[in-house]
């Protein structure tokens, strides 16, 4: 009795096989064509600025990593008799300097004098000064009043500034960063924020704009974009006076993040 072999049906048709992948590669094929059609499906206000801003993040990323680079990498905190102990202060998104009220390279208080301020500045040790973006600045006096619309376009379009003043106290930064620095690195300091107010002699005021009843805002230059940010001013300034920093810090945290502290 002549034995029956087991016969596989795809193997008396060998156009089976290559169905089978036509078949796989048109499903595969009708996939991403769905997914394409319903990513052009999105409204164009909502496609475009998506993609455009993929494209700025991936330019974006290898500036930040370059820009972490040290500079200043001999830098020594001074042990000088006259040393002069600056602080280094950061939030979520900003940084601060914070330099003494007055002392024999300068007084802040007759640039700043209190008349500019809603409340009694006579006993703060400290000066909190930054430079920021004057939009953000003087319309977000809270996380909560912060606005898509003000982030995106401090960000991305180039836009007016201003310096914030605040006669402080360090014990109110918890994690701040000291660093001791020279009296001749603390004088070039000093004309490195004159020089970022519109007149260094007389400071604008910018009326009817308080975070509180110790701080004021004053006009000045520069334009803030993503690559000049308030971080960015804090890491410049550092970087003239010789301070180790990364060589572009427009991140929050990064201006200090070489220096020894918490």
């Amino acid at each position: 009795m002549a034995s029956v072999k087991n016969r596989n049906p795809d193997a008396e048709n060998p156009d089976a096989e290559k169905s089978g992948h036509d078949q796989s590669g048109g499903k595969q094929q009708s996939t991403a064509t769905k997914r394409r059609r319903s990513f052009f499906s999105v409204p164009a206000w909502i496609r475009v600025p998506f993609v455009f801003g993929m494209r700025l993040f991936a330019l974006y990323m290898p500036i930040l990593l370059l820009g972490l680079i040290p500079v200043n990498n001999d830098f020594t905190q001074s042990k000088a008799d006259d040393a002069v102990e600056i602080y280094l202060v950061s939030n979520a998104v900003h940084s601060d300097i914070l330099v003494p009220v007055a002392d024999p390279t300068m007084d802040w208080r007759e640039l700043f004098p209190a008349s500019d301020f809603p409340g009694p500045t006579g006993d703060a040790p400290h000066v909190a000064i930054g430079w920021g973006d004057k939009g953000f600045y003087l319309h977000t006096p809270t996380w909560a009043e912060l606005k898509l619309s003000t982030a995106l376009n401090a960000l991305f379009v180039p836009s007016d500034c201003c310096v914030h003043v605040q006669f402080t106290y360090a014990s109110y930064y918890p994690k701040r960063k000291a660093v001791k620095i020279s009296r001749d690195q603390y004088r070039q300091l000093v004309q490195y924020i004159l020089g970022s107010l519109t007149d260094r002699d007389e400071p604008a005021k910018i009326g009817g704009y308080h975070y509180g009843r110790t701080d004021a805002f004053y006009e000045a230059k520069g334009n803030y974009h993503a690559l000049n940010t308030c971080n960015s001013w804090v890491g410049r300034g550092l970087k003239q006076i010789g301070v180790r920093t990364p060589w572009l810090a427009p991140l929050p945290g990064t201006p200090a993040m070489y220096l020894p502290g918490k």
